[in-house]
Formats: structure tokens, sequence, C-alpha cells
């Protein structure tokens, strides 16, 4: 039976990604956003990162920058080195003998021979493709040390880095069966023209770290600088079942409840 596409697969996608790399996932690679700098939420329901500002824009340097140069001069996105291809699966997944099948390409992603290479184990599993990706990321220390002063990143998520890529692929499968939006296949294959990055499959966040507070006179809570006054953010949503919908956890209480009533109907 195929998997049918609901609502919350996007976060399942979203989560399994997350699991095995640390970072955030587009379900739609295709989306201009976000950038390096903004900033938001990211929707419990879906996974999607809400943008709600940037630290580039006007706007932001008129209520809470105005020292020159502004932010963007002073300190500009760092851009990392162009790699010839990243691959990113979930742990239910794996990559069999490509003997057979030793070109691997953009093209070749959404064929049944490149699917044929992949294991997928019992339950959802998820795979992304980028084909010469590059990091954008903000400078380190000086300006997360500036930035954490500021109320309107006070409770929001901020894009220290997005991946950056013209070619990317992106798909899964439940109990052997591909899947996608409508159900089966791969979700999306695109690649732009001319070698443009004009996808964005990752990115990461960070949010202000809370004060520690120490309840021992003799042991201070330890001086944090810089990139350390700030935390990676995780999943805003519990486990996650192979549908995507968050699962039942039933409290120990509970348990030991259940269990006593049946044994008071068997003793019975």
């Amino acid at each position: 039976m195929l998997f049918p596409w609901n609502v919350y697969s996007p976060r399942k996608y979203v989560d399994l990604i997350w699991k095995a790399d640390g970072k955030w996932a587009n379900w739609d690679p295709s989306m201009l956003r976000p950038e390096v700098g903004d900033f938001g939420t990211i929707s419990k329901e879906t996974g999607v990162f809400e943008y709600d500002g940037s630290i580039y824009s006007d706007e932001f340097a008129e209520e809470y920058w105005s020292d020159k140069p502004r932010l963007r001069e002073k300190f500009a996105p760092v851009k990392g080195s162009r790699e010839t291809m990243i691959i990113i699966k979930s742990s239910s997944v794996r990559q069999l003998d490509l003997a057979a099948n030793p070109e691997v390409t953009l093209a070749s992603f959404a064929e049944a021979s490149f699917k044929a290479t992949w294991q997928f184990k019992r339950g959802r599993g998820a795979l992304l493709f980028l084909t010469e990706p590059c990091s954008l990321s903000l400078p380190p220390n000086e300006l997360l040390k500036k930035l954490v002063k500021v109320s309107a990143l006070k409770d929001r998520y901020l894009v220290t880095s997005v991946t950056k890529c013209p070619g990317v692929g992106t798909g899964g499968e439940l109990n052997g069966k591909w899947w996608s939006q409508k159900g089966t296949g791969v979700f999306k294959v695109g690649g732009a023209p001319g070698g443009e990055d004009a996808y964005t499959p990752l990115f990461s966040l960070k949010m202000i770290r809370k004060p520690l507070i120490s309840f021992r006179r003799d042991s201070p809570p330890p001086i944090r600088e810089g990139d350390d006054l700030w935390e990676d953010v995780g999943q805003p949503w519990g486990a996650l079942g192979d549908d995507g919908n968050e699962e039942e956890i039933i409290a120990d209480d509970d348990v030991s409840h259940l269990c006593l009533r049946e044994c008071d109907l068997t003793d019975s």
C-alpha cells in the first residue's frame, strides 16, 4: 500500500533530515526563504520556516542598528567552498553497491536504476541529494554577541547558515514505496540553468541561550561569549510516527494504573 501524502508529511521529512544531519530541510527546496540573517519560527504543524524579518533589512537597521557601516557591509555572510555532491539519508536508508551504476547524477535521481541503489528498511525513510552545494554563513563571534541584545530576536530563531545548490533531488520511502506529494515517486528534482544556486535545501537555526542560574555561591555559572551565547534549535514537536503525526506518550502513572487493573482482573 502506497503511503498517502497528508499535511504532516513535510514535518516528517524535515524531522528525518534533522536527525540525520542536524540541519533543517526545506520541504520545497525551490523556496526563496530562508536566507542567511533571516529570523522567525518553525511551524509545529508543518516544519516549515516562518519568516518574520532579516537582520540585513533596512527596517531592522533603522530600528536596531544605527551604526555605520550597516550590518551587511560590516558583517557580510561568509561563503564556503563548493563541493561536488552531498547525499543525506535518514537512519533507515542504506546505499547499496554502486558498481553497476557508478555515475550518480541529478538526472539519474528520478530513474529506477538510481532508486535501486538504495535500500529502505521498515518504516519511513528520507533522502536528499545536492549537486555542487555551497554554504553561506554568518561571520562568527562578534556579530552574534551584538545580536543577543536585540529584543526582536528574543524567542525567535536566527538563520545562521544556508546550503544552496544548482541541482537538488528530494525523495523518500515508506516500507519499500517511494513517496511524494502525490503519494508515489520522487517529490522533486530540479536543476537551474547555467549552474545558478536556485535551491536552498538546508539551513541552520540558532536561538539565544537561556542564562544559567547557579544555586551555589562557590560555583558561579560559566561566562559565555560570542557564538556560545546562542544554541541550536531543536524540533518543536515530540516523537513522530510514520505518518508524521505526533505519537501519544503514555505517562508512567497511567501504565502503572493499567497494570494494576489488569492484575486485579487476573487475580479475581
